[in-house]
């Protein structure tokens, strides 16, 4: 049995929100690590 959403099969959605998922996980550790960088009194 296959699941559809919107007309679209699950199974093919689901690999690109991981990705995606991945990709917004990364740019917030990146974002973070910078910010905290910029923050410290020795810079």
């Amino acid at each position: 049995m296959i699941a559809h959403v919107a007309g679209v099969p699950v199974e093919e959605v689901l690999p690109s929100a991981a990705g995606a998922s991945t990709a917004l996980l990364l740019a917030r550790a990146w974002v973070w690590l910078h910010l905290r960088r910029d923050r410290r009194p020795d810079a």
